[in-house]
């Protein structure tokens, strides 16, 4: 059985919703793509009943560091934009994603 217009038009606006809310928190998640390999998840739905942390400044301060380490155990750079730090990247198996506990982004090998 095919879903309705009706069902379909539900289930995208509260996958909108969800994305305004986490981008609210979360402001260097700039599309849905983003939010959901953050937080690994197939569906924005899985995202829906999930109570998030709020950042305490919605810019990125030059001073702030966060805790995420390398394989080395060495303090990550912390850039403040997915641009940013794939400019600091010295390969083309690099990839940029965004810090688990600061408004940034890191570098990792694929």
């Amino acid at each position: 059985m095919k879903p309705t217009l009706k069902k379909i038009k539900k289930r995208v606006a509260k996958k909108e919703q969800i994305v305004r809310k986490i981008q609210k928190i979360y402001p260097f998640l700039k599309t849905p793509k983003e939010i959901q390999e953050f937080f690994e998840v197939d569906s924005l739905l899985e995202l829906e009943a999930v109570e998030f942390e709020f950042f305490t400044s919605n810019e990125f301060d030059v001073n702030s560091f966060c805790t995420c380490l390398d394989r080395a155990g060495n303090a990550k750079t912390l850039y403040p934009s997915k641009k940013e730090a794939l400019k600091g990247a010295t390969s083309k198996n690099i990839i940029a994603y965004p810090c688990p506990s600061e408004p940034g982004w890191h570098l990792s090998s694929q």
